[in-house]
């Protein structure tokens, strides 16, 4: 079971060799100033601007945030001038790169909206959505099924602002796969496809613009929310609440249904949530305690030793040392981010569990290399894993313009596979969707 071992005792003999852990604060937080993980766990500041001051480690992945690279050590950039740009890469079939090319195998400045700071970005399977240092909403990509939010159902080839935003301040982002989740200090607001109760709006229809679920009538106390496909995990007022597709048991409530709205998750009712990722099928849930995992198994994702029978109610993961875990990301596969690297389990397929191979893993298993680099948030896509190290930016999985290292792509390690460094520049965010990848950076000019 995820025991947490004190600061002064040594790591599990299973983590191998590793570098020295990162400090940690009075709470037993990781004090480490190249924070803004979104996958970590517990309280963090909230407001859509916080670009200033401390960040924990221990956040959750839909609060806006900022993500900082190991130049914060010496007080990046100094006197020199700095300009924010958004960078994207992968496949552009529905407009999600917010460029005018139909792929693009490096990562590509988008130039309409160079002139803009940004601070932080959310993908959904094939569209994209950005905050701007303003809390102006800006929304690209795949948009037929209502999940940009403009009202019309078309394709947004180039980033636009969302006007429906324009006065308010996010707080929390969220896209599934044809949805969006924005939570503002005035409501929590979704739109998008419903026909699963993903949107939590009592029915199961498409909407195409912005609508208040009435369930969380205090924003403000919104911890964060975690979207899968087609599901959805909020921490709302102290208790984890769930919606949307149930058909694997993901929902953690005991049964199959669907709910089309919010649903008190009982069993984490008394228990110290940090916080959430949902994949395709399942769910984990990080707790002071240990990892809770709940949903389907066929390809190992719940790293349970096994893969058979989807679990309804969520059992604890044998993962050792949980206090060590920063974050966790899942789609077919979960990726967790700890202080002494990174670990994969789950559905194999493309080498996205970057172990070598592509057999499916039952138990969480160390990605080689990334033990001596400090890890500081790792992200699961589709068919790719993408990890943010105080060096740079990795990428790993399907080899295609999908990992941005260009149109060929050498056969060679997750740890050897950087496409961004931060010599000058530091990663203020990024995400991935299902085969693209956009990340915010501040690049000394």
């Amino acid at each position: 079971m995820g025991g947490c071992c004190s600061e002064d005792a040594q790591p599990p003999d299973r983590l191998g060799a590793h570098p020295q852990p990162l400090p940690r604060n009075a709470e037993g937080q990781v004090a480490d100033p190249a924070s803004g993980n979104r996958f970590a766990a517990g309280p963090r500041p909230v407001g859509a601007n916080n670009m200033a001051g401390w960040q924990s480690m221990y956040s959750t992945n839909s609060q806006v945030r900022t993500t900082s690279s190991a130049a914060d050590f010496e007080d990046f950039p100094g006197s020199r001038p700095t300009a924010t740009y958004v960078k994207s890469f992968g496949c552009n079939d529905q407009g999600q790169l917010g460029l005018t090319v139909h792929h693009a195998s490096t990562p590509t400045v988008i130039q309409s909206i160079s002139s803009t700071s940004f601070v932080n970005v959310v993908c959904g399977s094939w569209h994209t959505i950005l905050l701007d240092a303003h809390n102006n909403i800006h929304v690209f990509g795949e948009g037929r099924d209502g999940q940009l939010g403009l009202g019309p159902l078309t394709v947004q080839v180039a980033p636009v602002i969302n006007p429906f935003f324009r006065r308010k301040v996010a707080r929390h982002i969220g896209c599934g796969e044809r949805f969006t989740v924005i939570a503002c200090e005035d409501g929590a607001y979704a739109f998008g496809t419903g026909d699963d109760g993903q949107l939590g709006l009592g029915g199961a229809t498409a909407v195409a613009m912005p609508e208040r679920i009435p369930f969380f009538e205090q924003p403000r106390d919104i911890g964060f929310i975690a979207c899968g496909t087609h599901h959805v995990a909020v921490f709302y007022r102290g208790n984890i609440y769930t919606y949307g597709w149930n058909g694997a048991g993901q929902l953690m409530l005991g049964d199959t249904e669907n709910r089309t709205t919010p649903t008190l998750v009982p069993f984490f009712a008394n228990r110290n949530v940090r916080s959430a990722a949902c994949g395709v099928q399942h769910t984990v849930v990080l707790c002071l305690d240990a990892v809770y995992v709940c949903g389907g198994n066929t390809y190992g994702q719940l790293g349970l030793g096994h893969r058979t029978h989807p679990q309804i109610r969520p059992v604890a993961m044998p993962f050792q040392d949980v206090a060590s875990i920063r974050g966790v990301s899942a789609w077919y596969h979960t990726v967790f981010c700890t202080e002494f690297g990174v670990y994969t389990c789950g559905e194999a397929a493309f080498g996205k569990l970057g172990t070598g191979d592509e057999a499916d893993s039952l138990t969480p298993q160390p990605v080689p290399g990334f033990s001596n680099k400090h890890a500081l948030r790792a992200v699961a896509g589709s068919e790719h894993t993408a990890v943010f190290c105080v060096d740079g930016m990795y990428t790993f999985g399907k080899p295609s313009r999908k990992l941005g290292h260009g149109s060929h792509v050498p056969d060679r390690p997750p740890a050897e596979s950087r496409i961004l460094t931060l010599l000058d520049q530091r990663i203020i965010d990024f995400d991935v969707g299902i085969d693209h990848s956009v990340v915010i950076v501040e690049a000394v000019i």
